[in-house]
């Protein structure tokens, strides 16, 4: 449902906001979701002494996956299972096989017959409202330009 999807979109947009992920894309569709992000080392939360890498990624998704289930089922008055236990993880081993990974999510829509080309989609970074949430500064490295600075030469 589309009410669903935008709550999924509004979770993901809070826990970058709060300081939690730094989005890198999305794909969300009926029946699953595709995700790219970075767990950010900022937080408190995000890194307390001793807490793996595995731990801090089980708390992000077990903090998105729960506060997900509880808008649908509020929103929707939905009383079914939406998410399915665990989750696939890859680690990201560079710039090309984030491009990779993020074309593969961004083609998934197409693929599926939602629609013609991936920027139709609503619920994706493809689509033009949501690619600002991509990073392509922290990816490659770039310090972003505060307003009214000029950029090096």
């Amino acid at each position: 449902a589309p009410a669903a999807a935008q709550i999924i979109v509004e979770s993901l947009v809070w826990l970058q906001n709060a300081g939690r992920i730094r989005l890198m894309g999305f794909a969300v569709m009926p029946d699953h979701v595709h995700l790219a992000f970075v767990l950010l080392e900022g937080s408190s939360e995000s890194r307390p002494e001793g807490r793996s890498h595995n731990d801090r990624l089980a708390k992000v998704m077990n903090s998105f996956k729960g506060f997900t289930v509880k808008r649908i089922k509020e929103v929707l008055q939905y009383n079914g299972g939406i998410w399915q236990d665990g989750y696939y993880d890859h680690l990201v081993r560079d710039e090309k096989d984030f491009r990779t990974r993020l074309d593969y999510m961004h083609a998934n829509p197409t693929r599926k017959g939602l629609v013609q080309f991936e920027e139709q989609y609503e619920f994706s970074t493809a689509n033009p409202k949501h690619q600002s949430l991509v990073d392509w500064n922290w990816l490659l490295g770039v310090e972003p330009v505060a307003p009214g600075r000029a950029l090096p030469q």
